[in-house]
Order: structure tokens, then C-alpha cells, then sequence
């Protein structure tokens, strides 16, 4: 949540226990829109068969998957975009549909290095200790307890 900057507003939430026991969910979707406008679609698929990736993030301009330790870029300049026109003839002329845009799409691909990897629970000690500032705010923290206390309650899960 602290990307996004500002309060989220939930517009769906879906949570649902489908694999396992007890009383927390292991399936949730929310839809949300962040503090500027953003549209983000959570999801969290426990009873999976197959692993998704672990973040999956699409933008205006390209998109970033995270998975097995590596982040993988494809993204491309708007500016490099070659500029279009509408045909407002009843059929365009040959039947090709085909604007002949091309997206000048760039890729990258970085590996995470696991020995830079941010422990959470280290943070926090340090926090507490007063030797460090804490990585993840405590307004975060509190956001993203009152959206998961709220998608509870817009999905019916307490019932």
C-alpha cells in the first residue's frame, strides 16, 4: 500500500475459504483504488494447484512480474509511439485492420540478490531498540488492517 500514497477505497472484495481449515481465508480478490486514482486488483490464491507469480503489476506503460527472485520488465516509451488516426469509413479499405502500430516494447530482467533481502522481524527489533527507522510505516500498517477488516465485511465472510 505505501506505493500507492493515500487512503485506498475498496470497490469489491471476494474472500473465501476453499483448502483449509480454521478461520482465515485462502482465497481473497479486492479491487481497490488508491490515493491518486490508481486501480489495483489483489489477489491471493493459496489453494492454487499451480504457483502464480508473486507480484504481477500492469501499468499504462509496460508491466513487472516478481517470481523465483527476479523481477522481468517489459515496458516501452509513450513517447516512441508512433502517432495514429481514426478511420471513420463504415469498412476500412481492404478489410485490414491492422494499424500497423508498433509498440517499441524493452525488456529487463533483474535478479533479486537474497543477501540484501529486507527481514521485516530485524526491522522491527532495530525499531524498537531505536536503531533504526521502521521500513514499513506504521500508517501503512494501520491502512492495510482497516482494508482487510473491511473486505471481510463487504464479502460476508464473517457469517
Amino acid at each position: 500500500l505505501g506505493i500507492l500514497g493515500g487512503k485506498a477505497e475498496l470497490l469489491f472484495a471476494d474472500l473465501r475459504k476453499i483448502a483449509t481449515v480454521g478461520d482465515a481465508e485462502d482465497v481473497a480478490v479486492l479491487l481497490f483504488k488508491g490515493g491518486k486514482g490508481e486501480l489495483v486488483e489483489y489477489e491471493l490464491n493459496s489453494a492454487a494447484a499451480f504457483p502464480e507469480p508473486n507480484w504481477y503489476i500492469m501499468g499504462e506503460s509496460g508491466t513487472l512480474i516478481y517470481q523465483d527472485s527476479t523481477f522481468r520488465i517489459k515496458y516501452f516509451n509513450p513517447d516512441e509511439l508512433m502517432p495514429l488516426s481514426v478511420d471513420d469509413s463504415l469498412a476500412v479499405k481492404g478489410r485490414t485492420y491492422d494499424n500497423k502500430d508498433r509498440i517499441p516494447w524493452q525488456e529487463k530482467v533483474i535478479p533479486l540478490d537474497q543477501t540484501k533481502v529486507l527481514d521485516l522481524y530485524d526491522n522491527l527489533v532495530a525499531a524498537i531498540y531505536g536503531k533504526e527507522k521502521l521500513r514499513v510505516p506504521l500508517e501503512d500498517v494501520r491502512e492495510q488492517l482497516r482494508l482487510i477488516e473491511e473486505a471481510k465485511k463487504a464479502s460476508g465472510f464473517y457469517q
